[in-house]
């Protein structure tokens, strides 16, 4: 064997040793900085994202947003760690009868989400708690009923881009077309909770894919906001 193939055959056990194992440790790393992780803080029991096709993504809790690492102490934003959404679950003897969501959403490039009651009990952060113009659903809150076998429940309600004040239009996040009065003939969409799980998304929709709305009769808003149980 000469000099140089033996210092090539070193150089190629120490490139399948060390230096590729290394590289793809270091792309994973990268990978799961960039990711978005569905993990929930303390007491808020939904963790996830949304998204949507102009600004982007939505986080449902402050434990998984798209700017973490996977350390579970790293919350952003980390001078606010306590925001996040919560459902809660009514039941008797029969089982669970219904229940309801509330909370915070955070978009980094729209600010802060409300959702159900908390819109109307934070008008000073997210202007009025007035329902909206189109609403026939007679609340700002979000609700659900009793789920299907699967524990999937239907949502009703809505929630509240809280930067783009009282403009009724504009603001408001329907989650499910018949609350509006234009009904579902154009538009039909919905979003579900699942109660085994605390996941939003759709039992029967394509990928289990749930869609809200912000926009309403204007040009101006999110368009369809996708809820991903995945």
């Amino acid at each position: 064997m000469s000099y140089m193939h033996f210092l090539f055959t070193r150089i190629n056990v120490v490139l399948l040793l060390f230096i590729l194992p290394a590289l793809l440790v270091a792309s994973f790393f990268v990978w799961q900085s960039h990711a978005p992780i569905a993990r929930s803080g303390l007491g808020h029991n939904l963790g996830g994202h949304a998204w949507d096709a102009v600004f982007g993504w939505t986080s449902y809790n402050n434990c998984n947003s798209a700017y973490n690492s996977f350390i579970l102490t790293d919350c952003y934003p980390p001078a606010d760690p306590g925001w996040g959404m919560h459902a809660t679950i009514n039941s008797d003897a029969s089982g669970i009868t219904g229940g309801g969501i509330d909370g915070w959403m955070w978009h980094d490039a729209l600010g802060w989400i409300c959702i159900g009651q908390t819109c109307t009990a934070n008008t000073a952060a997210c202007g009025s708690g007035s329902r909206p113009a189109d609403d026939v659903y007679g609340a700002t809150d979000l609700t659900f009923g009793v789920p299907d076998a699967n524990g999937w429940a239907e949502l009703n309600g809505w929630g509240k881009i809280c930067s783009w004040g009282d403009t009724s239009d504009i603001a408001w996040v329907s989650f499910n077309c018949v609350d509006v009065a234009a009904g579902c003939g154009l538009f039909d969409y919905s979003v579900y909770v699942n109660t085994n799980d605390f996941t939003l998304g759709h039992p029967t929709a394509l990928g289990n894919v749930g869609y809200a709305w912000n926009g309403f009769s204007t040009d101006y808003g999110t368009g369809f906001i996708q809820f991903d149980p995945t």
